[in-house]
């Protein structure tokens, strides 16, 4: 029993550090949306510049593409690389998923 309670403690704590990661990430994440951001979608909307709604699909597709080929780069993944293709593929599925919401609400 003994090994079965040290296996969860480290679960726990193995979970408890991603879980910290994955606010920082969703912070950082935040951050691309800063109020220059927003002022440029006024101006030009982001799902007019990639052609919603077929473009968020296409550049999420484009994003996964090019994570899969960091993470075969050699002699080692890009690391850096990646972590900035997965914050764009966080927020175009954001965006995303607030589009759809918003034609939801619109068409219950």
């Amino acid at each position: 029993m003994k090994l079965f309670n040290e296996e969860r403690e480290v679960l726990a704590a193995l979970l408890e550090e991603w879980y910290a990661e994955m606010k920082t990430v969703t912070e950082e994440a935040n951050g691309v949306f800063r109020e220059k951001a927003k002022q440029y979608d006024k101006d030009s909307p982001v799902w007019e510049r990639i052609y919603w709604p077929n473009g968020f699909v296409q550049e999420l597709r484009k994003k996964t593409d090019r994570v899969t080929q960091l993470l075969a780069h050699e002699p080692g993944p890009l690391w850096d690389d990646i972590a900035e293709e997965l914050i764009d593929i966080m927020n175009y599925s954001r965006m995303f998923e607030a589009l759809n919401r918003m034609l939801v609400k619109r068409d219950g």
